[in-house]
């Protein structure tokens, strides 16, 4: 018996625990709660949220081909500007970009799922891409995480050449083209000449009845458990655009004001590069004589009950595209305090109304930011209201509106 049509097939790089997968899995869950039949699409089945994936979600890995085998496929796509300069844009760059894309095409020919999702750039791309390589192709929406202006990688260099010719020929094809924030859909209209009105605005799924059961669990550690300090609480992978480092040195000028403790979760791409990290944060903790008031646990299965009892979440990013955690600190009652960087942080706290806003890289204003902050009786419950924009629900309405036309399942044709 044949397996049945997938509704949406949602591809990804991988299941690390980054923002992008954790939403990915968010929205699976709910689609596959209102009958829907998603299956997830990846590189690599492995990683953090590998074990997260809800049961009777099928995770299909889509192997690499070789460089050759790639490009033998992608120079077939109809409509290329010319197979020659594509080529050449694919063979020059030593990465793994678009080495997906025969076993995409080889999946939307077996699979014939309705529609296809996507998110990030390449990802986009390669969705695109095979869609063009299809006869029967699904609806495709895709999606951008991230605002490209502040310093991304992909912003400039050989990076943006080869990337923005790439989004200009292939966006205006997509079914529906999402930006998780205003910000983001300016930068992605720039850069690809889809008009900012044409793409559609879907703030991230952060706020679930499972974070908010998670945010409800006894506090993890003994800092948020017993009498003494607050603690200032960062979260995410600790790459060079979440900028700790800054958040480390604020927390020292903090510590010359008053007592307070600092914890960091969250991991680099691997362990070497982890423990590399936290060894520069503890040398800037100690150059203010608060390595004792600093602590490193790694990746947390549930961030969301440290927020719940923390002092203030701090957001030191140089830039973002949403940034989940802001919205999960509000739903779990936690103050924020973040950089006004592009973009994410300011739409969510509406300009400073429901957390302190502190210009990119300037420790000593996060510092003064966090001391106000903590000096403070915040209404926790105003911030959980304030998070509910960003629920699960409001934004599956959306995504199942732009994928399928509808909320709920339908019988396909």
């Amino acid at each position: 018996m044949a397996a049945a049509r997938p509704d949406v097939a949602i591809y990804l790089e991988n299941l690390d625990g980054g923002g992008v997968q954790a939403m990915r899995l968010n929205i699976a869950r709910e689609l596959q709660a209102r009958g829907f039949r998603p299956e997830l699409l990846v590189s690599e089945a492995r990683g953090a949220l590998a074990a997260s994936v809800p049961t009777g979600i099928e995770v299909v890995e889509l192997p690499p081909a070789s460089r050759l085998d790639t490009l033998r496929t992608v120079v077939r796509t109809k409509g290329a500007p010319t197979a020659l300069p594509l080529a050449v844009l694919l063979h020059r760059y030593d990465d793994a970009s678009f080495r997906q894309v025969p076993a995409l095409v080889a999946y939307l020919r077996r699979a014939r799922p309705r529609s296809l999702l996507a998110a990030t750039p390449y990802r986009n791309l390669e969705a695109l891409l095979a869609c063009r390589l299809v006869d029967d192709p699904p609806r495709v929406a895709v999606s951008e995480h991230n605002d490209l202006r502040a310093g991304h990688p992909l912003s400039a260099g050989a990076a943006a050449r080869r990337l923005i010719p790439l989004q200009r020929w292939l966006y205006s094809a997509a079914s529906a083209l999402i930006a998780v924030s205003r910000g983001v859909a300016d930068d992605v209209a720039r850069r690809s000449g889809v008009p900012a009105g044409a793409i559609h605005v879907v703030y991230n799924p952060v706020v679930t009845p499972a974070l908010l059961r998670k945010a409800a669990e006894p506090a993890p550690h003994p800092w948020l458990r017993e009498p003494g300090p607050p603690v200032v609480l960062g979260v995410g992978r600790l790459s060079a655009a979440k900028d700790f480092g800054l958040l480390v040195e604020a927390f020292g000028l903090l510590r010359r004001q008053r007592e307070a403790r600092l914890v960091i979760l969250g991991q680099d791409k691997n362990a070497a590069k982890t423990a590399r990290r936290h060894e520069e944060f503890r040398a800037i903790a100690a150059r203010h004589g608060a390595e004792a008031d600093v602590a490193f646990p790694g990746f947390a299965d549930n961030p969301f009950a440290w927020m719940a009892h923390a002092g203030a979440l701090a957001v030191s990013s140089r830039h973002e595209g949403f940034c989940n955690v802001i919205a999960e600190a509000l739903a779990c009652g936690c103050p924020v305090v973040s950089t006004d960087c592009p973009s994410g942080p300011s739409e969510i706290l509406e300009g400073g109304r429901w957390g302190r806003l502190v210009p990119v890289g300037d420790a000593p204003a996060m510092a003064l930011a966090l001391a106000a902050t903590l000096a403070e009786t915040p209404d926790r419950d105003a911030l959980r209201r304030r998070a509910q924009a960003f629920s699960l629900s409001a934004a599956v309405d959306r995504y199942a509106e732009l994928l399928f036309g509808t909320t709920h399942a339908v019988a396909a044709a």
